[in-house]
């Protein structure tokens, strides 16, 4: 699956190996935390659809609604966003990680940010190519 937008920043890397510090520096680096998003709602959907998804393969909008105690509108919204980064994807009503793994999702990512980039240069390139020719 292609990423639709993705927001690449660049933080440095805790320090100290920690499972909490770590995912949340990986949700900050793909730019998913939003100015917005005070309450830190997208990493805590984050991290509890990572725990269903490692316990039972994947995970429904409920399951997480329930086990948050959020309105289902709420953590749909954070889950699209998830799809658009390309993390996730959701079939039929379950929610699973692009790749069935987080390190899988991660070099799709790669590729498709890769992809685009060569795209970039070349237009790139295009563009100059013409400049030079239509002064």
């Amino acid at each position: 699956m292609a990423i639709s937008q993705i927001t690449l920043k660049r933080i440095p890397k805790p320090a100290v190996k920690q499972l909490d510090m770590d995912i949340e520096w990986l949700f900050k680096t793909l730019g998913l935390q939003r100015g917005r998003d005070i309450e830190k709602t997208g990493l805590m959907i984050f991290k509890k659809l990572l725990e269903f998804i490692t316990e039972q393969g994947s995970v429904s909008t409920e399951q997480l609604s329930k086990e948050l105690n959020m309105l289902s509108g709420k953590i749909n919204h954070h889950i699209r966003k998830l799809i658009e980064a390309g993390l996730v994807e959701r079939r039929k009503k379950r929610i699973y990680l692009s790749g069935e793994s987080l390190s899988v999702a991660i070099e799709e990512i790669i590729r498709d940010i890769e992809l685009i980039i060569s795209d970039l240069r070349e237009i790139a390139k295009d563009i100059e190519e013409q400049l030079k020719v239509n002064p």
